[in-house]
């Protein structure tokens, strides 16, 4: 074998050693076995959660500025997780606001043992609906969701802010419907061999228009998805790579 198909025969090899899973939806919290515990803090355990292959994925819970009344669907066949930000307390209107005020959900992520994850091109996803209770006269809200993980020990938003408006026009408890949001998570790229990653979603709202009032607001949440795949290095193929670069030695050696 030449010098040439050595080198060729080497790269390939390491390419086939480090390749990553076909990325895939890491996990999904659906919230349709949580159970409304009339609490503002979230119980460990809560929502129903699937995680892929080779991923842990940890409970949900609320931070220290984010009261919950519990799971809920208005009326609706599912269950979703409602957040109790009334009008008192959906005062936050900047996402630096949210970040002192620690207006957040978290959860976390953890690879298996000597796997890393890879969020390359991929987002995290969830469906996003602001309630208002009894109103008087045009009443516009906004709810903006801004992302910081761990990855860079909660320093800089990831993507950009997933924002919805609702106007209400002058109804007795209404809602806007669920609408999709998504993040970037592109920026995080592909963290170290066997790193965890906290994901923390901060909430803030506006009023960006309208003269009435509103008895009280509530900013709801479902089917978070975080997308990513996880870098699995296949023991299989460490023989070859070691062959490979035998090799390529005896190649050097004979030159």
């Amino acid at each position: 074998m030449n010098k040439k198909a050595a080198y060729s025969l080497c790269s390939l090899v390491s390419t086939i050693a480090l390749a990553p899973l076909a990325h895939a939806q890491l996990v999904t919290y659906e919230f349709n076995d949580a159970v409304d515990n009339g609490t503002p803090t979230l119980p460990a355990g809560w929502g129903s959660t699937s995680s892929g292959a080779s991923v842990s994925a940890g409970d949900v819970f609320n931070g220290p500025g984010v009261g919950f009344t519990g799971e809920d669907d208005h009326g609706g066949a599912t269950p979703y997780l409602k957040a109790a930000f009334t009008t008192a307390g959906f005062g936050n209107q900047t996402l630096n606001d949210a970040v002192t005020a620690e207006d957040y959900l978290t959860f976390t992520l953890t690879p298996e043992a000597g796997m890393k994850f890879d969020f390359t091109g991929q987002d995290l996803t969830f469906d996003l609906q602001i309630f208002h209770g009894s109103s008087t006269g045009l009443v516009t809200s906004t709810l903006s969701v801004g992302l910081f993980t761990s990855a860079d020990s909660f320093t800089s938003q990831v993507g950009s802010t997933a924002t919805l408006e609702y106007v209400d026009p002058d109804l007795d408890a209404s809602q806007s419907g669920f609408t999709g949001q998504s993040i970037s998570l592109s920026a995080l790229g592909s963290l170290d061999t066997d790193e965890a990653v906290e994901f923390r979603l901060y909430f803030y709202r506006d009023t960006t228009g309208g003269t009435g009032t509103v008895s009280n607001r509530f900013g709801d949440i479902d089917n978070i998805a975080v997308n990513g795949a996880v870098v699995i290095p296949e023991p299989s193929t460490f023989g070859l790579l070691m062959g490979g670069l035998g090799l390529l030695t005896m190649v050097r050696r004979r030159r």
